[in-house]
């Protein structure tokens, strides 16, 4: 009888304002469910998760420094030359199964510094009638070498040539190894 319908809730708006769109399309993702972001962020995710994975397989294998690890590659003979002031051939020792190489660095004056590159590891392999070794740079960690020391299998007898594992500096030669 004397009850007041209540009124329902209405939206006012004022005719002075215009909105318009001009190829545009409005959604209520604000377009980021569009095939563009969709693969974007698939993208993104996927190197987060990629590079997530190297870290903790790093760290798994018992790295204490994976940044050390993830920087790791080949250190070119002109970057030896430049940076680390050459290498030499040192003291070989042979046992009945392998053969070690003792490198020495800085045999003339560095032509560059690099601060935080290090020497992360050495490489050897027997190819033909030369050793070849080669080493590692990354930013310096816990695991960066002060002794470089390659061992490769002991080959059959003769003499090989000690040379440094790059192609473009044409193996440069380091020394030479007689195997009995």
């Amino acid at each position: 009888m004397g009850e007041e319908r209540e009124r329902a809730l209405s939206v006012d708006s004022d005719s002075s304002l215009e909105l318009e769109f001009h190829r545009s399309r409005v959604t209520s993702d604000a377009g980021l469910a569009s095939p563009y972001w969709n693969c974007r962020l698939r993208k993104i995710v996927s190197s987060i998760v990629s590079v997530a994975v190297a870290i903790a397989t790093t760290c798994y294998s018992g790295c204490a420094d994976p940044v050390s690890q993830l920087t790791t590659k080949p250190a070119s003979w002109a970057y030896v030359e430049d940076a680390w002031g050459g290498m030499a051939l040192g003291k070989v020792i042979t046992s009945d199964s392998h053969i070690a190489l003792a490198l020495t660095l800085g045999v003339h004056d560095v032509k560059r510094v690099d601060s935080g590159i290090c020497v992360q590891g050495a490489a050897g392999t027997v190819r033909s009638s030369r050793l070849l070794v080669r080493l590692n740079r990354s930013v310096c960690g816990s695991g960066s070498m002060v002794n470089i020391i390659v061992r490769v299998a002991k080959p059959r007898p003769g003499i090989y040539a000690v040379v440094y594992d790059d192609e473009v500096a044409r193996y440069p030669r380091l020394g030479e190894v007689r195997v009995e």
